[in-house]
């Protein structure tokens, strides 16, 4: 659907290839933008101050991003916030032209007054109501995985911190620049929720994070996936039927 939308009121090309990290954000940001207003005019304010306008042509991979919609407006805020520090201070150029591209198309009014900040954003009139939320890593198990086994714990901890390792790598160990969704893990009460699948399902959702580029850690049965925070919990266990598991 957003290609549709999009694509007539610009010049930019999508094609079916490998999708960036910075260009899955940005997608993820403009989908949420058209269910959120108030957050709409957020991420244009922060588009004309940081990104490029009038692109004349571009091409970019288009992937269905459900499954990494942001969940709130407090964790699209976020995000919105740390692109905006990547593309000024690292590589997000293609990020940048297709937030700009999309500021360009989009007839959004942006409201006046808006106060950026480090914690959230105050807009006179319609109150943004930012408040910490509860972030979970997602764990999904083949159906035929006994979670009752000890070592079913053990390939638990061991996945969640290998991608631990694995996103303070890819910083440089600068927790500053930590994805938002995975800091609030992080340095929160590290909380897991426990599905499970069928095999199949869970097959389909790994070619998908790997089609998307999204951090995802399994055992070697490929039988235990640990998943980035960044995944949208509902839209996934939705879209891949996955049945919650009580850890009580």
């Amino acid at each position: 659907m957003l290609v549709n939308e999009f694509q007539k009121n610009t010049n930019i090309n999508f094609q079916k290839t490998k999708i960036h990290y910075h260009e899955l954000l940005a997608f993820s940001l403009i989908e949420y933008a058209k269910i959120d207003e108030v957050f709409a005019q957020h991420l244009k304010y922060l588009v004309e101050s940081f990104a490029p306008s009038e692109v004349t042509h571009f091409s970019l991979p288009y992937h269905n991003v459900s499954v990494i919609l942001p969940r709130d407006r407090h964790s699209a805020v976020e995000r919105a916030d740390w692109l905006m520090h990547e593309i000024a201070n690292f590589n997000a150029s293609r990020a940048s032209l297709l937030l700009g591209a999309w500021s360009d198309s989009s007839s959004d009014v942006i409201a006046k007054q808006i106060v950026v900040g480090l914690v959230g954003i105050a807009v006179p009139g319609p109150t943004l109501g930012l408040i910490k939320r509860r972030v979970t890593m997602m764990v999904i198990v083949d159906d035929d995985v006994d979670i009752n086994d000890v070592s079913f714990a053990v390939r638990t901890v061991e996945a969640s911190q290998t991608m631990t390792l694995s996103e303070l790598r890819k910083v440089q160990g600068n927790m500053y620049r930590l994805e938002p969704d995975f800091s609030e893990w992080f340095f929160g009460d590290k909380e897991i929720s426990i599905y499970k699948a069928s095999t199949k399902k869970l097959l389909d959702l790994k070619d998908e994070l790997k089609s998307l580029s999204i951090r995802y850690e399994h055992d070697n049965e490929n039988k235990v996936f640990t998943v980035s925070p960044f995944v949208n919990e509902r839209f996934t266990s939705l879209k891949y039927e996955l049945t919650p598991v009580s850890t009580e």
